[in-house]
């Protein structure tokens, strides 16, 4: 398994190895590469010209030996604004705690635009801090307010803005 024996996720009721490689599904590895499964049909290749679709669920490990699988793009997407190459890192700290992820499409063109900002408590107080300046700019809004900002269950920050 290579160096994923070095990893292990641990959470509050203990510790769990992540998934063997044979163990993830075609879906985790189109996760793994930032595509979302939903874009995507799969098929086994038999090697007899037929195409044979298969689910997303369908485990590396299962894929008989000298078949292939195709993941074939489903939907009209600009696949090329999701290219996972093209992520920027931005280092906001010598010293990141967490990585932030942002996507969004920019400019008068929508070119697509990936980062991961690799941020500590302060950093990322100050890109939360700026991305409400801007909103706040862009909006007309009515003042006191009270936003809400939300990523996840731990994260349902109040904060209040008054003028």
């Amino acid at each position: 398994m290579g160096d994923w024996d070095n990893v292990t996720l641990l959470f509050s009721t203990g510790a769990r190895s992540p998934k063997r490689s044979c163990h993830l599904t075609l879906g985790d590895l189109l996760l793994a590469n930032r595509f979302p499964p939903s874009l995507f049909q799969a098929y086994e290749v038999p090697g007899d010209g037929r195409l044979k679709p298969v689910p997303m669920s369908l485990a590396l490990g299962e894929i008989p030996p000298g078949h292939k699988v195709i993941l074939q793009c489903v939907r009209n997407t600009d696949i090329e604004s999701l290219d996972p190459s093209k992520l920027e890192t931005v280092a906001h700290t010598h010293e990141p705690v967490a990585a932030m992820y942002e996507f969004q499409y920019v400019g008068a063109t929508h070119s697509a635009d990936h980062k991961v900002h690799l941020v500590d408590d302060a950093s990322l107080r100050d890109i939360m801090f700026e991305k409400i300046a801007d909103f706040l700019t862009q909006y007309t809004v009515p003042v006191p307010m009270v936003a809400g900002i939300s990523g996840g269950g731990d994260s349902n920050t109040i904060v209040g803005l008054r003028s």
